[in-house]
């Protein structure tokens, strides 16, 4: 499928549908310094036809891994195809600005936590030829089922434009491919089967799909762009009770 410049500098800028090829260092039984990257740990497909084991998760094209850096409070998102580390990027949640430049377009990507660390919110800025600006966001959540919940989207100009993607947990753990502990681009992907999600993802993840406060929705409106705040509150599926002054509240905001 052939994606708009927008969307391919976006989703380079998100760490998601990674187009670039960066080496990364990370193991799956690596510490996680920052407990709030728990729900995401671990392997997951979008596919409609589940990853039943090493087997099919080997010749599939549609895992994405997440695994701990090996140092720092960040995390390692890493696309697998066809057996090997196809993409890989590096993910702190720190907020600050990290200088980028993707496809001959200079620009920013920046992560940070909402406030109450359910949620990892997306923004970028990339300045094209003629000096088309790109701006970007997202939010990654998890939702009651547990599923990856990735709302991605763009605005050049006045056309904005938003996605998803929904993952299903894989039952799987992508373990270390290489002595020296770095997990490499373009090196064999190497599975561990879980046996059982553990007790703190399971609860973790329930945690993350607890349903949002009005609040969080502000929250998110605040931080990213409009269709994709909207696309995040639809993909939840979540009725809200709320009173005459909560929703002026919520218009005035």
């Amino acid at each position: 499928m052939h994606m708009t410049l927008s969307v391919r500098l976006f989703a380079a800028a998100s760490g998601c549908l990674l187009l670039a090829g960066a080496s990364i260092a990370g193991t799956a039984n690596a510490q996680i310094p920052d407990a709030r990257w728990t729900p995401w740990m671990g392997c997951w497909t979008s596919g409609d036809t589940p990853v039943t084991g090493i087997t099919t998760a080997a010749s599939s094209g549609g895992v994405v891994c997440v695994v701990p850096a090996s140092s720092g409070p960040g995390v390692v998102v890493a696309t697998i195809a066809n057996g090997m580390v196809a993409h890989s990027e590096r993910m702190n949640a720190t907020g600050a600005h990290t200088p980028k430049t993707v496809e001959n377009c200079p620009g920013w990507e920046s992560a940070a936590w909402s406030a109450d660390g359910h949620r990892l919110l997306l923004r970028s800025e990339f300045v094209c030829d003629r000096n088309l600006t790109v701006k970007g966001s997202g939010v990654f959540a998890i939702s009651g089922d547990g599923e990856w919940l990735q709302v991605q989207g763009s605005t050049v100009g006045r056309n904005a434009s938003a996605y998803v993607v929904r993952y299903h947990a894989a039952g799987l753990e992508l373990a270390n491919t290489a002595a020296a502990g770095e997990l490499n681009d373009s090196t064999p992907a190497r599975f561990v089967v879980t046996t059982g999600t553990a007790l703190a993802t399971r609860s973790a993840r329930f945690a993350a799909g607890e349903p949002v406060r009005p609040d969080a929705v502000l929250e998110v409106a605040r931080q990213v762009e409009g269709p994709v705040a909207e696309a995040w509150v639809n993909e939840i599926g979540q009725r809200f009770a709320v009173d005459g002054r909560e929703l002026v509240r919520l218009a005035d905001a």
